[in-house]
């Protein structure tokens, strides 16, 4: 590949490459990704060279219609090799994906182990933690997926104890909430069964009125 789209693109090449004398061939080892996702990414380097229509235009690297895992080792494949410009559309996907899809146990294993690191700068992590337990404790995944689950993170502390967390802290006070006032209100629904009508709130002002409950028994809406 040719050195000098290489050396631009990617800050760590450039640096472990300065200095060197001159040699046909360079070798530099870096780690952090799997092989296959930093030839994605050094091939993207050199088509964008090839295909740019123009000298300013920047490199874009395109990932988000690969399957998550993969786009996730071509994230961390990005960051090890410093590439330049930054691509923050791919943690974009990826946050955009864990806050919408129910992750297989080796997409949740595969994300943790790419941004538990991150936690604190980029929010793909915190995410997963927080779908994870939404998940479980509003039972959107069936039995089946639950245990799945359940023993994908058994060998991440961290993760399943941060999960653990939010759903103690958080989720669950909140559901017994909702799940209260749900009842309550199905109960004054079923009192004010039949005797109940909306009227024009006698505090509205020419045509913008509220609207009131006249019945029986008023619900607690």
């Amino acid at each position: 590949m040719n050195e000098e789209r290489i050396r631009a693109a990617s800050t760590t090449i450039n640096n472990a490459l300065d200095g060197r004398p001159y040699t046909p061939v360079k070798k530099v080892e870096i780690g952090g990704a799997a092989p296959a996702a930093f030839q994605f990414v050094l091939g993207c380097i050199d088509e964008h060279e090839k295909t740019k229509r123009r000298p300013g235009d920047k490199l874009r690297i395109k990932a988000h219609d690969q399957p998550i895992a993969k786009t996730t080792a071509i994230y961390e494949a990005i960051e090890a090799l410093g590439i330049k410009p930054s691509q923050p559309h791919i943690a974009n996907h990826i946050i955009g994906y864990v806050a919408h899809n129910t992750l297989t146990p080796n997409e949740l294993a595969t994300i943790h182990r790419a941004f538990v690191g991150r936690r604190e700068t980029n929010k793909a992590w915190r995410t997963l933690v927080h779908q994870t337990a939404y998940y479980i404790v509003y039972l959107q995944d069936t039995p089946e997926e639950a245990d799945a689950l359940q023993r994908a993170v058994e060998p991440y502390p961290q993760l399943r104890h941060a999960i653990e967390e939010k759903m103690i802290n958080e989720l669950l006070p909140k559901k017994a909430f909702e799940d209260e006032t749900r009842a309550d209100v199905k109960a004054d629904l079923a009192v004010s069964k039949g005797g109940r009508r909306f009227v024009p709130g006698r505090t509205g002002v020419g045509k913008s009125q509220d609207l009131r409950f006249e019945g029986e028994t008023s619900p607690r809406w």
